[in-house]
């Protein structure tokens, strides 16, 4: 069952869980709607920053918020793991580019996020981030540039999306892994 929201919306985060009641208490949630651009510092709006923070950053963290109270144990007092927490962060976030200043800032806040949520959430809540390299090209990418970047990754080529589903699935089973990073990036980070 679809539940469409607006996640830079406060209103419309609370009415995504109030819709899917139907389905019972949540047991996993995944952030991983964002906004990629690229944009020089010279041409940064404070609505564009805005808008990127809202939906990369801050709609994770409130979405969050509504997840815990939907458990209802990702607050003191809990005792058993319930709920798994994914963010989906980026080698952005740990190894910024220049001209996305807003798109890295986003991510690499995602990543203090989670760390912060695995500890206020635990134990019953564990959260993780899953930073991926390349998985897609931006459309204005020229063959060049494409090789020039494939040559930072030591596995010189773009991850596949099983990989990260892979990486995923590898949180959800575990419940002694929180607060981690996991870069799915074929070495760039290293």
């Amino acid at each position: 069952m679809p539940v469409k929201a607006d996640l830079t919306r406060p209103d419309e985060i609370k009415n995504l869980f109030e819709n899917s009641e139907g389905f019972g208490t949540p047991q996993i949630l995944i952030n991983s709607a964002a906004v990629f651009s690229r944009q020089p510092l010279q041409n940064v709006t404070f609505e564009e920053a805005q808008k990127i923070l809202n939906l990369n950053l801050i709609a994770a963290v409130l979405v969050s918020k509504e997840f815990a109270k939907k458990v209802n144990t990702g607050f003191p007092g809990a005792e058993t793991i319930v709920g798994k927490i994914i963010n989906i962060s980026d080698v952005g976030g740990i190894r910024p580019w220049a001209e996305y200043v807003l798109y890295c800032s986003s991510k690499a806040g995602l990543i203090g996020a989670t760390k912060a949520l695995a500890k206020e959430l635990a134990p019953s809540i564990c959260v993780n981030s899953i930073a991926p390299g390349i998985v897609s090209w931006p459309k204005d990418f020229s063959e060049p540039e494409k090789q020039r970047q494939l040559a930072f990754v030591p596995a010189r080529r773009i991850a596949q999306l099983d990989e990260i589903t892979k990486a995923i699935i590898f949180l959800l089973e575990n419940d002694y892994i929180t607060g981690q990073v996991l870069n799915v990036d074929g070495g760039r980070c290293i």
